[in-house]
């Protein structure tokens, strides 16, 4: 599993979508997760405030993430239980489209619709 780190606070990787602008990697949404709620938290946190974050396996900078809404859930599997964590850019929707290559020309042409009169 990969892990990420920010001022200390350690939690592993789902996922990161990023967009890779003039040799900065700047992050639109963290999916992460950790037994410990408090690191979960704390890792969603930091991710306005640290000018950078790298994953300890890889060698990838991220820049900082300065606007963002962050959603937190307790997951349970059994006896088992972990946090999930998910930060969302608000450039993604004013800035960036996310979309998917079948679905790209509707949500491009409602991304226009809804911004441009």
């Amino acid at each position: 599993m990969q892990s990420i780190a920010i001022n200390g606070t350690s939690v592993f990787v789902e996922f990161i979508l990023y967009v890779k602008h003039a040799n900065i990697n700047i992050p639109l949404v963290y999916s992460v997760f950790d037994r410990s709620e408090i690191m979960v938290r704390g890792f969603l946190a930091n991710t306005k405030e640290m000018p950078h974050c790298s994953m300890k396996d890889a060698e990838v900078r991220f820049a900082q993430m300065p606007d963002s809404n962050n959603y937190v859930s307790i997951l349970a599997n059994g006896m088992e239980r972990f946090c999930h964590g998910v930060a969302v850019s608000q450039l993604v929707g004013e800035k960036y489209i996310v979309t998917t290559e079948r679905n790209l020309e509707k949500d491009v042409y409602s991304y226009l619709m809804s911004n441009f009169q």
